[in-house]
């Protein structure tokens, strides 16, 4: 029976009562998924990022109106049902939202992992749980949208991968119209327009500071890095951030075996009169040779950082 209860609770709970429970928990799901650095940017979508309350509370609201009004449309177009209900169809689909709130506490777990036991456990875990609320969802529009048999399977599925494609299209096109979500794996380098004319920097400085970021990617102290970030870097760029662009680097390129200090090359450039040190850290990995691509501003601190082959 409660195995039945938690693929199929809209027997029981639907019509108001579900849509109140539900958005509840989607708010829920929003608040914890901000701090813990997971988001859901489509009506399926669950992975590692980090964004603003108010943009995740958007995305959870694109989702849910996206699946509500195509299955809700849809199913008024083919069964021709009269007893069908708006309410009926966002309350169940919102309450089939619930096992997402799981994903999101997940994120808590994170300090308390290696970078790459997180992301391979968090990626099983959200599996698991996108799975779960696809059932949830089925047995939803099973009941409030009256699907039957096969047709009601296609419709269901068809209905699902669009819902999908609208949400992310949405959510991403109020990314870009108001650049509210952070950087999630990448920086902007400084792109050279000329030759520099102002006073050159203290390269000594510099090159400790290259050498300290490199011995902080070895130990994982992504805390460190950040320090020496500026004001621009610190706003694109998080602790967490650097944490999972340091993991994607390592499951493309193996663990970082040494870095040649040593070898240290300079580029100098300016960009809007503002003059930019450019430092290339050769470093082998397991299976790749990549390069630390630091940029330094004329107060010794990091305007960029890159990952060069």
């Amino acid at each position: 029976m409660k195995v039945k209860f938690l693929l199929n609770p809209f027997e029981r709970i639907a019509g108001w009562k579900a849509l109140t429970t539900g958005l509840a928990v989607m708010a829920l799901t929003a608040l914890a998924g901000v701090y813990s650095g997971i988001g859901f940017k489509g009506v399926l979508d669950v992975h590692i990022y980090e964004t603003s309350i108010s943009m995740a509370l958007i995305c959870q609201i694109v989702n849910l109106l996206s699946i509500t009004l195509l299955m809700w449309l849809g199913a008024l177009l083919l069964f021709k049902s009269r007893s069908l209900r708006l309410v009926d169809v966002a309350g169940t689909l919102a309450l089939a939202r619930a096992p997402y709130l799981l994903a999101a506490l997940f994120g808590f777990l994170s300090p308390l992992m290696t970078n790459m036991v997180y992301v391979i456990s968090f990626s099983l875990f959200a599996i698991v749980v996108i799975i779960w609320t696809v059932a949830l969802m089925y047995n939803a529009c099973a009941v409030s949208c009256h699907l039957k048999g096969t047709k009601g399977t296609i419709f269901f599925i068809v209905g699902v991968i669009l819902a999908e494609v609208l949400s992310i299209a949405v959510n991403v096109f109020v990314v870009r119209k108001f650049a509210i979500f952070a950087v999630a794996s990448s920086l902007s380098l400084v792109t050279p327009v000329q030759e520099p004319t102002v006073q050159e920097l203290d390269l000594s400085d510099i090159h400790q500071t290259a050498v300290t970021i490199v011995n902080a990617f070895a130990q994982e102290d992504f805390a460190k890095i950040t320090t020496f970030f500026d004001t621009t870097m610190k706003k694109a760029m998080s602790e967490k951030q650097l944490r999972l662009a340091w993991v994607q680097v390592q499951l493309g390129a193996g663990k970082l075996q040494k870095a040649d200090t040593t070898s240290i090359t300079e580029q100098d450039y300016q960009q809007n009169h503002q003059q930019y040190k450019i430092l290339l850290i050769p470093c082998t990995f397991e299976t790749s040779v990549l390069k630390i691509q630091l940029v330094f501003n004329k107060e010794g601190q990091i305007s960029g950082l890159f990952f060069k082959p």
